[in-house]
């Protein structure tokens, strides 16, 4: 069993390059990220870089267990961007059970409905373990 530490927010974007919201095309968009430690996720959430038009944009967040494959792949959760209240700066956010998360295992934000125009920082709010690596299978150290 883990033991939880403090929490913390974590960018899963580049800010320079924000996750667009529009567009059918752009639907299938995604950004990933390796997970390196054993997280516990708690929160999902979303900083505005354009704002959300005419139609909410909902983002999924997708854990895969071995990065680049859909084999045991989850959903961690949903976050819809509502385009009341989304202006450029704020943070759209939404409690989720919470979700352990292993190192080697890859998230990915997934726009699963588009909006007309917009773009976001997508993160996540997590707890870390104190879990020791040698517990960890998927963590291996190096010689």
């Amino acid at each position: 069993m883990y033991t939880h530490g403090q929490r913390a927010i974590q960018t899963i974007a580049d800010p320079a390059t924000p996750l667009p919201t529009q567009t059918p095309a752009v639907k299938t968009a995604a950004q990933a990220y390796v997970i390196g430690r054993p997280i516990q996720i708690e929160m999902l959430c979303a900083t505005i870089t354009t704002a959300i038009t005419v139609t909410a944009a909902i983002l999924q967040l997708l854990y895969r267990p071995t990065p680049g494959s859909a084999t045991g792949q989850t959903i961690v959760g949903s976050l819809t961007l509502p385009v009341t209240g989304s202006a450029i700066g704020q943070q759209v956010y939404k409690k989720v059970s919470p979700f352990e998360a292993n190192p080697g295992g890859q998230l990915i934000w997934e726009l699963t409905q588009a909006s007309t125009a917009g773009a976001c920082i997508p993160g996540i709010v997590v707890s870390e373990t104190t879990e020791l690596p040698a517990n960890v299978a998927a963590m291996v150290a190096s010689a």
